[in-house]
């Protein structure tokens, strides 16, 4: 999808404003670009929540395993040490 967007050139991103002009007008342009500016800083303020939500959550799992494998070195050293 990505790749597509840059397969496009500049004339042809002028023949879609230009028909975009024609179709809607020029009134209904402005309320139409608001609305999706709006969509799209409601789109990046979800997904950096996501993003965010992630790596907490990654950090807890981090920190688990560190426990989990501290733990595992403590009891490794007790057995392996000599006994009274």
């Amino acid at each position: 999808m990505i790749l597509l967007f840059f397969s496009i050139s500049g004339g042809e991103i002028v023949l879609v404003l230009l028909a975009v002009l024609v179709i809607f007008g020029p009134k209904r342009i402005p309320s139409m670009a608001r609305k999706v500016g709006k969509v799209m800083g409601e789109v990046k303020r979800t997904t950096n929540s996501l993003k965010d939500e992630i790596m907490e959550e990654s950090h807890e799992i981090n920190e688990t395993v560190k426990s989990v494998i501290d733990d595992v070195k403590v009891s490794e050293k007790e057995n392996n040490s000599p006994k009274k």
